[in-house]
């Protein structure tokens, strides 16, 4: 074997051991694995989520967490689900030559920026 090149190294039942990383170390036919198959909505899951993105294509956190309760989800679900929604609806609307500048976008922050809360609290200014 050419210098520089380490030997590879066998499990016990014979099959080569790829390395990932110095903590944890697979075999090849472990690190083979098939792609993570996600949970499929409901029906009926769909269909409200799909009122609420008719509504607002970007609601707030809150809303999302409150509509995943409503209709037994995860927060992170929805979430989600409204980031793969926006990219159908691009799609959709490129298909049908809607110009970007028609497509809409993510609105601006709807809090105020942390530094102009504490300015408005308890400042006088010049008016006295």
């Amino acid at each position: 074997m050419p210098r520089g090149i380490p030997k590879p190294k066998y499990d016990e039942n014979g099959e080569l051991i790829v390395r990932q990383s110095k903590k944890k170390q697979k075999t090849q036919s472990e690190s083979d694995g098939k792609r993570r198959v996600g949970r499929r909505l409901d029906p009926a899951q769909v269909a409200v989520l799909e009122k609420y993105f008719a509504i607002d294509i970007y609601p707030t956190t809150e809303s999302k967490e409150k509509w995943a309760t409503e209709i037994g989800l995860e927060a992170t679900t929805v979430s989600k689900w409204f980031i793969n929604r926006r990219v159908k609806f691009r799609e959709e609307q490129k298909a049908r030559n809607v110009p970007d500048a028609d497509l809409p976008r993510r609105p601006p922050d709807r809090r105020p920026a942390a530094d102009e809360a504490s300015d408005d609290e308890g400042s006088d200014g010049d008016d006295g």
